[in-house]
């Protein structure tokens, strides 16, 4: 049987210890009397396993564990909800009582029907962080590797918090580190969205376990909730909560600006949030960068071409911010500006946007069959790592097969991929717009009713 990603590096949490895990949890008192609570369990469990997780809505699990007819509204029912809601609670009294010394953790995020595994363990003695040099400098080390933003960098960085971690065990932000490195590996697209976000929830929450004030990993579980789990009020309220305790913090800013205020359109909020990052972190490459996309999907590509060099001024090497001046060129007809900033990327990193660029500027430049060859490399490069389909698709579009664009976005839509949430402003997919699929493209990127709490309940909470 397949395997799930542990959420801890170097560790794998196997199907068949979540299925001995999940029937130890049945055969306790709690639930062997519970007939219905059991199957919502063990169906929900069997779908997650079975690579249907991101399928669980409350419409199916009312068919297949309530036996609700097939005019089963969610709207007008909310049994699943309150069942849900039960079968959490009950959960975690297994933990805290028959499961206290459990080697797994089987729990449903908020608002989810998808559960999720956690390895659990039993942490040595705290070691305070301030008594560990050793861990302070990998710490700090790792820092380092992590504003250079691309995947060998990360990679170094994951490497230094990991051992960090190892010394101090505590040490809530090394914690912190490994969640927020895993997190920008999914946005630079050298893992696939669902392990690299299952990895950096881990982290997080076992970060604001030990520091519940911690500033990067609650707004790292913020970026998630937008990014991941599409959930928007979430994750504005949660990005606020963050806020109102660490104001003055540039990474937080730079978070809620651009991965969320941004994906929602709401593009003068988000470029007052990276301006106060700026402000706040003026040596910052990759703030700089965030908000020169902020300024292109504004449409203003002079002022968002000028952000993109003075973050090439701090960081020569980073090869988004020249990704983002090709692309920016683009939109204003300078074609060779624009190859000279692809042959740039394709210089200083391996990531699939140079190829996706260049055949964007292929397609557009009326060379479709060089534009062919470069999907072509796309695709075979595919085969041994993962390509987001939304980089296919900003090459369908400029060829004008708005059809084959639409259905890479489509199938970018249940990886979470994390660019999609940006189809609805970023230019590079004007073209789609007219187009008959694209509203209920956006529709898949708005949160269901059934995928939990409505807007007023969950502001309520």
């Amino acid at each position: 049987m397949a395997t799930l990603e542990a959420v801890r590096s170097g560790d794998r949490l196997t199907a068949e210890a979540v299925e001995e895990q999940v029937q130890k949890i049945l055969r306790s008192a709690g639930f062997a009397r519970c007939v219905r609570m059991r199957r919502f369990l063990e169906y929900t469990v069997h779908e997650t396993l079975s690579g249907r997780g991101g399928l669980l809505k409350e419409y199916s699990i009312a068919l297949n564990v309530y036996d609700k007819p097939p005019s089963f509204d969610p709207r007008f029912d909310s049994i699943i909800r309150v069942e849900a809601g039960r079968l959490r609670a009950k959960l975690r009294k297994y933990y805290e009582t028959d499961g206290r010394e459990d080697a797994v953790r089987v729990f449903f995020p908020r608002c989810r029907y998808e559960p999720r595994f956690d390895p659990l363990e039993i942490l040595p003695e705290p070691v305070a962080p301030e008594s560990s040099p050793e861990a302070r400098r990998l710490y700090l080390k790792g820092l380092h590797f992590l504003a250079q933003y691309d995947a060998p960098s990360m990679e170094a960085a994951l490497r230094c918090f990991a051992e960090a971690c190892s010394i101090a065990p505590t040490h809530h932000e090394s914690l912190a580190g490994m969640a927020a490195a895993h997190a920008s590996c999914c946005w630079l697209e050298s893992v696939h969205p669902r392990e690299g976000w299952a990895k950096s929830e881990h982290f997080s929450r076992r970060a604001l376990a030990l520091e519940p004030r911690q500033a990067e990993a609650g707004a790292v579980l913020a970026c998630q909730a937008a990014l991941f789990d599409r959930q928007w009020e979430t994750a504005e309220r949660q990005f606020r909560a963050v806020l109102d305790l660490h104001e003055s913090s540039a990474a937080v800013h730079q978070m809620y600006g651009f991965f969320c205020l941004a994906p929602m359109g709401r593009l003068d909020e988000a470029e007052v949030a990276l301006l106060r990052a700026c402000e706040l972190a003026p040596a910052s490459a990759i703030a700089r960068y965030q908000l020169g996309r902020i300024l292109h999907f504004k449409r203003r590509f002079d002022l968002a071409s000028e952000q993109f060099r003075r973050a090439i001024e701090l960081q020569p090497r980073l090869a988004l911010a020249r990704w983002g001046l090709g692309e920016t060129a683009i939109q204003q007809g300078h074609w060779a500006e624009a190859r000279r900033a692809f042959a740039a990327v394709q210089q200083l990193s391996d990531i699939p946007r140079a190829l996706e660029g260049l055949g964007r500027l292929a397609a557009l430049t009326g060379k479709p069959e060089e534009a062919e060859t470069l999907l072509g490399q796309l695709r075979q490069l595919a085969s041994t790592r993962y390509v987001s389909p939304v980089g296919l698709s900003v090459i369908y579009t400029a060829m004008g097969r708005l059809d084959d664009a639409l259905d890479q976005l489509f199938a970018a839509a249940p990886q979470r991929a994390i660019r999609l949430t940006y189809v609805s402003v970023d230019p590079a997919f004007d073209a789609l717009k007219t187009h008959d699929r694209f509203l209920p493209l956006l529709e898949q990127l708005r949160p269901q009713p059934e995928e939990g709490l409505g807007v007023s309940q969950a502001r309520a909470s």
